[in-house]
């Protein structure tokens, strides 16, 4: 299922905008401390345009939380009181030395933490791509540090228990503890479920093996919920009173 990037948008610019205002700074006092133009940065803040991982880096250097403005979870501000904020207007080299390091000539850079947590979580690249409503040409930029990945790809990992702090800086641990201001996002009515009925699951998985059923057709079962077979899996796996 694709991540809603209209609804994020508008979400993160009314956080993005809280954050200033908590600063007591204009938008044009904010923008030339991220190091953005101000029709950049006013797109940012009224939801219009794709917040990038830079723009996110440079408000954490400001003071705020990483998780609470990707996700709204967690305190607007770091608790960290040794965070380094920037003081005065961010120079031209200083915003290309942020660049450089979210695209470095080694595997230092924030691709190569994407890499990570996607063969963690067991995807391909087409997959996350498809969720994220952009081409795999895309997101391998994004991996290989062709490019910078937008906030919007964060938050997908974020999602799924993934410290934004590591992912923007490498710094701290892969994993967000839920004790961290970093905290783990709720899970959805489905992954409830599916937690609630491990047991059954397993012993579908276990029926599937012994009768030769591919892995991958097993995948996309979910895709086809209309099928009458599909159904009855289903109402079995969450109690519809249907008979195994």
């Amino acid at each position: 299922m694709r991540i809603a990037e209209k609804e994020f948008q508008s979400n993160f610019g009314e956080r993005l905008k809280l954050f200033r205002k908590s600063m007591k700074l204009t938008q044009a006092e904010m923008a030339e401390k991220v190091g953005m133009s101000l029709k950049g940065y006013q797109g940012n803040e009224r939801g219009v345009a794709s917040p990038s991982a830079m723009l996110v880096d440079s408000c954490v250097d400001l003071g705020v939380n990483s998780n609470w403005l990707l996700t709204g979870k967690g305190d607007m501000l770091l608790k960290d009181a040794g965070v380094e904020k920037h003081q005065g207007p961010r120079k031209a080299e200083a915003v290309m030395s942020d660049r450089q390091k979210f695209v470095p000539k080694d595997d230092n850079g924030i691709g190569a933490r994407l890499f990570t947590a996607r063969n963690h979580l067991n995807y391909t690249q087409g997959e996350i791509a498809e969720r994220l409503g952009m081409s795999t040409k895309g997101y391998q930029h994004n991996e290989k540090s062709y490019s910078i990945p937008n906030a919007l790809t964060l938050v997908f990992f974020v999602q799924r228990g993934f410290s934004a702090r590591w992912l923007l800086t490498g710094q701290g641990e892969m994993l967000a503890s839920s004790e961290s201001n970093e905290l783990l996002a709720e899970p959805s009515p489905l992954e409830a479920q599916v937690n609630d009925n491990k047991e059954k699951i397993k012993t579908l998985w276990e029926c599937a093996r012994d009768m030769n059923i591919a892995i991958d057709c097993l995948r996309k079962m979910h895709e086809r919920t209309r099928q009458p077979l599909i159904k009855r899996v289903w109402d079995w796996v969450f109690g519809n009173n249907i008979k195994a």
